[in-house]
């Protein structure tokens, strides 16, 4: 095996899906989710008055997956549910 790579072993599971992750610090860059209208609340495609300001929201993949961190120290998974890693 290559220098960092590791084998890892689970259930044959059709369904499992995860991200795998080595750094408990990491996040996906956040994405463009919507503008909304600061003086009203009111959501909108784009910034359409002058007090619309872009919200951004981690990628729905990464809210919507289970979330699996590598703890390289005690050689171990830790899995995080979907959505509890923000």
């Amino acid at each position: 095996m290559p220098e960092g790579e590791k084998r890892l072993k689970i259930m044959k599971d059709a369904s499992l899906r995860a991200i795998l992750i080595g750094d408990p610090d990491w996040r996906p860059t956040p994405i463009s989710s919507m503008w909304v209208d600061e003086a009203d609340g009111t959501e909108h495609a784009g910034p359409v008055t002058v007090s619309c300001r872009e919200h951004r929201d981690l990628p729905p993949l990464w809210t919507d997956t289970e979330i699996w961190q590598w703890n390289a120290a005690a050689h171990t998974l830790v899995m995080h549910p979907t959505g509890t890693v923000a």
